[in-house]
């Protein structure tokens, strides 16, 4: 018995009543002018071949971007502004610990003054201690 498949000879109707054909335009520095005007090209070269099976097929072309999102584009960018948000308090909080951490050491900023330390060693100490404090905290 021959493995092969033989091609069915019953033709198919178009899902889409105008016969439209629609790709996705997924490569990087494609624009989708280019990309549409060679489907349109593509199109009529195998209307011409073929015009008993392409006649009134056409083709367009659909940025991933908008296949992905869709319709949800609107939800996704709240989303975004929610996230950010968040992150704008947290960062506020952290910021507002730290600086009550140093109003409570000032005694100790007092002192390494007094022996001769300039402000701006003591702003590397307390920005180096920051810093320390901010890598182990994005690491847990």
């Amino acid at each position: 018995m021959d493995a092969r498949r033989k091609r069915s000879t019953t033709r198919r109707e178009p899902v889409a009543p105008d016969r439209l054909v629609r790709a996705v335009v997924a490569a990087g520095g494609v624009p989708l002018a280019q990309a549409v005007s060679e489907l349109e090209v593509i199109s009529k070269r195998l209307e011409a071949a073929y015009p008993g099976e392409n006649a009134g097929w056409g083709g367009t072309a659909i940025p991933l971007i908008e296949v992905i999102v869709g319709d949800i584009r609107t939800s996704l960018v709240m989303l975004l502004a929610a996230v950010a948000l968040v992150l704008l308090i947290a960062c506020a909080n952290v910021g507002n610990l730290i600086l009550a951490r140093s109003m409570g050491r000032r005694k100790e900023i007092a002192i390494r003054a007094a022996l001769g330390a300039g402000r701006r060693r003591v702003f590397q100490h307390l920005l180096m201690e920051s810093l320390v404090l901010s890598a182990a905290g994005g690491r847990s």
